[in-house]
């Protein structure tokens, strides 16, 4: 019995920690040099401000476990240390797919609105 209660205490702690992961455990996203954004108003770089706004916002974004999504055509491209990572958008928004070290992670976007950003 004592057996059974400590692994599903540990089991359920485990879960406790992925699921309260953000963007920021997986990337260095203070670090971004530059960034591109692929929305309805075409795709062009970011300015210093726009690029400034939006890592307040990959900040937010929150792991989501287990998860498959069919992403869209709407996205920001950025690069970290000279290494690029490609993050896209779901159809309504809500959720985000970025690959990194070839592994597909989806993360809750908690407001992210790529629209809301217009060529400067």
């Amino acid at each position: 019995m004592i057996l059974i209660i400590t692994l599903f205490y540990g089991c359920s702690q485990s879960q406790t920690v992925t699921e309260d992961k953000m963007l920021t455990d997986f990337l260095a996203i203070e670090a971004i040099e530059k960034a591109e954004i692929h929305n309805n108003y075409g795709t062009f770089l970011l300015s210093k401000k726009q690029m400034e706004n939006l890592k307040i916002e990959l900040k937010k974004l929150q792991y989501e476990p287990n998860q498959n999504i069919k992403a869209g055509a709407k996205g920001v491209s950025f690069t970290i240390n000279k290494k690029e990572y490609h993050l896209s958008m779901r159809t309504n928004g809500e959720m985000a797919e970025i690959f990194i070290n070839d592994e597909s992670l989806v993360f809750k976007t908690n407001g992210l609105n790529l629209d809301n950003y217009k060529k400067k």
